[in-house]
């Protein structure tokens, strides 16, 4: 699996056209995760930070809230207390003023769906994430041939970076890791007013082939994604998690086994966009892809999910 890196204010991993729009000034409080930045898609009629109809949003004790957009005055995460989803696939809060991450927001495994486990047949691809593609199936119970006894590994759902493909069973492939989807920078240092940035969450992986007996593993389901425009000052001293879902295991097939892993979903992504300062107290932002199961007897184990990516942006004008 792919590591995402980025050091002392030089990009390191993208292309000398991302690197030449960053400063050292934009990017020493980001020196220590991946950088990147989403496209703008102007589309509502509200100015960065949004306009804090929704009041103050203070998570005092753990709750899940439906996707969507809201517009706070300010965003605090107690101590020891996680914000989550009920449903849907990411939360784009709009902060008049300052945003206080000391506890954890939680969009882990909130992604597009992996396929089904099966039994004696070929996989169920996953579902598509945001503008990246589902790990596909395994093969089942026939090889190209006709003959084989194959339970080849699901593969891993796409994020920024692709997913790995699943492992062959007895010499039939595995499914096909999802496409990454490298999203480029989009208007330098400015925001223009009346817009939204894209929600970027992850694919789901493939499931696992079936030869007969026993069930082949599940895909795992992709991480969220986190939009934060915050027209304050930004304080993480918490947790951050839009990790993809691991694949399952295949299953014990009895006397046939030959059942593969699914393929791990593919990892949501990070957009924190701030006006004021970015202030950070050893935080933890996970942006891992899902780790493929594990074959049972002699099928293929899943693939990685791809991993996602965390970015950081100071806002100079609008």
């Amino acid at each position: 699996m792919v590591t995402n890196t980025f050091s002392s204010g030089v990009n390191t991993s993208f292309s000398t056209e991302l690197n030449e729009n960053f400063t050292e000034a934009e990017t020493t409080a980001s020196d220590n995760y991946t950088i990147m930045v989403s496209a703008y898609s102007p589309t509502l009629p509200e100015t960065f930070g949004g306009t804090g109809a929704d009041g103050a949003k203070t998570v005092s004790s753990s709750e899940d809230i439906a996707a969507g957009a809201y517009n706070w005055s300010s965003l605090t995460i107690n101590s020891g207390q996680t914000l989550g989803l009920s449903s849907g696939n990411y939360i784009y809060a709009k902060v008049t003023g300052n945003v206080n991450i000391i506890g954890t927001i939680d969009l882990s495994e909130d992604g597009a769906a992996g396929g089904s486990a099966v039994t004696d047949t070929d996989g169920i691809n996953g579902t598509i994430g945001s503008e990246v593609s589902n790990g596909t199936i395994g093969a089942g119970a026939l090889g190209p041939d006709g003959a084989n006894n194959a339970g080849a590994g699901g593969g891993g759902g796409g994020s920024y970076f692709s997913g790995e493909d699943g492992e062959e069973s007895n010499a039939t492939a595995g499914g096909h890791g999802g496409y990454g989807y490298p999203l480029r920078r989009y208007l330098g240092d400015t925001l223009p007013p009346n817009t939204i940035i894209l929600p970027f969450y992850g694919a789901g992986g493939g499931s696992g082939g079936s030869r007969q007996d026993g069930y082949s593993g599940k895909g795992g389901t992709g991480g969220g994604c986190l939009i934060i425009e915050c027209a304050g000052n930004i304080t993480v001293s918490g947790t951050i998690n839009v990790s993809g879902e691991d694949g399952g295991d295949g299953t014990l097939g009895s006397p046939v086994n030959v059942n593969g892993g699914g393929g791990g979903g593919g990892s949501g992504s990070i957009f924190i966009y701030y006006k004021g300062t970015l202030s950070e107290t050893t935080p933890t932002y996970n942006t891992s892809g899902g780790t493929g199961g594990l074959k049972s007897g002699t099928g293929g184990d899943g693939g990685d999910g791809g991993d996602g990516i965390a970015f950081f942006q100071k806002i100079l004008a609008t």
